[in-house]
């Protein structure tokens, strides 16, 4: 997934997902950044829109939780970014 953020400075965030039985994200928790609140909403909203295999004991799907370092680089906007 390429999540392109203008304007925003390269930095590391630490974030929680919190992952149904489904494979579907219920809650994304940003736990250690120094993002705006606008620019957090938008790296939230990107990652509830993922969807997982979810956690199985033995055959039977269960809740899990991951938590995952994301870089963020900034993207000069005049540049159109190209998903490969």
């Amino acid at each position: 997934m390429l999540l392109a953020l203008p304007g925003v400075p390269a930095q590391s965030a630490v974030l929680r997902l919190l992952i149904n039985e489904n494979g579907d994200i219920d809650h994304v928790t940003i736990d250690e950044t120094f993002l705006s609140e606008s620019a957090a909403r938008v790296v939230k909203d990107a990652f509830l829109k993922i969807k997982f295999y979810p956690g199985k004991i033995g055959n039977i799907p269960v809740k899990s939780q991951l938590r995952i370092l994301v870089e963020l680089n900034d993207v000069d906007p005049a540049v159109r970014p190209t998903n490969f």
